[in-house]
């Protein structure tokens, strides 16, 4: 488990058994950091997508995506913080600056979900208030949407009645019937529809007005400020330790190593195929001297006469 964890973080772990104590608590404690928000993240993803996502296997595929994405840019961007050996001043350049600000822009996004879950009984009272001029909301527009029909309807039931008092006959009451039903009829579908609504906002989480609110509360900040912390500890325990240190000059002399090797066989592979192929002794070329490294370039070649060209490639002299 320490080898494994010591790696996600960028380190190797049989070197750090040969530095000092300091360098291997700092990669210690990152390690126990990077669970640490491996469990924060997890624990904010699933309870987000319960709250957003009311499909159980939808909801399952997306929490391992997520979960999955998150993880690896969280371990890519650890491994990707670099210190120059070389240079006096800060190591701290534009991209390393860049990285931190994704992992604390990650460090946000997880966060928001978790404050929202502690906050869950102070935000009740936000989202009642929030249902109830919703309902209001609703039963408004049924009413602007049903007004005028219902209106007319009203309109003509009135007449009918007056018609029928003063002449009464068979197709006026069948008509005053109909219309009575049609009227009886929208009023219920009206009181349906308001009734069918209301459940469906009662039984609503409303996760992203909760979201919304848990900014006006200090503790939603509290905790963002935790994670945050939490997010660039194993970034800066890492990049704390001084680019000179023996594990650095170690661990970059290893790397060399594998470099300087694998660019050998890549050279004689190169050489092997044009001699197999084609009976060529041919050379893999480079224009740095310490190449694959890729530093130091080549002094330019000398310029020489026309003369000398004629002599060495035409045989002048001969």
């Amino acid at each position: 488990m320490p080898v494994t964890f010591t790696r996600l973080i960028g380190g190797d772990y049989y070197l750090l058994a040969g530095a000092s104590s300091k360098i291997m608590r700092k990669y210690y404690v990152a390690a126990l950091s990077l669970i640490l928000i491996m469990l924060l993240s997890v624990a904010s993803i699933v309870y987000a997508m319960e709250m957003l996502i009311h499909q159980p296997i939808i909801e399952g595929i997306l929490t391992i995506l997520l979960v999955s994405l998150f993880a690896c840019i969280y371990i890519f961007l650890l491994n990707t913080f670099s210190k120059d050996a070389k240079s006096k001043g800060s190591n701290l350049s534009s991209a390393n600056c860049i990285r931190f600000f994704f992992l604390a822009f990650m460090a946000f996004l997880i966060s928001r979900p978790l404050a929202t879950y502690f906050l869950d009984q102070q935000l009740n009272d936000n989202i009642i208030a929030y249902k109830q001029k919703l309902i209001e909301r609703h039963n408004i527009k049924l009413n602007d949407f049903y007004r005028n029909e219902l209106y007319d309807l009203s309109r003509k039931q009135e007449t009918l009645n007056l018609q029928l008092a003063h002449f009464p006959s068979h197709s006026i009451a069948e008509e005053l019937s109909e219309t009575t039903e049609k009227i009886s009829g929208l009023q219920a579908d009206k009181v349906q529809l308001e009734n069918s609504a209301q459940v469906r906002i009662q039984n609503a989480n409303f996760f992203l007005v909760r979201l919304r609110h848990s900014f006006n509360h200090i503790l939603s900040w509290v905790i963002t400020v935790i994670v945050l912390l939490l997010f660039l500890a194993p970034a800066y325990l890492i990049f704390s330790i001084d680019a000179h240190d023996v594990y650095y000059e170690q661990k970059k002399n290893r790397d060399n190593a594998i470099v300087s090797s694998r660019f050998q066989e890549f050279a004689e592979s190169y050489k092997k195929i044009f001699a197999e192929q084609w009976a060529l002794d041919v050379t893999y070329y480079t224009v740095f001297e310490d190449a694959p490294f890729n530093q130091v370039r080549k002094k330019a070649p000398n310029l020489q006469t026309n003369e000398q060209f004629f002599d060495k490639f035409f045989n002048r002299n001969r």
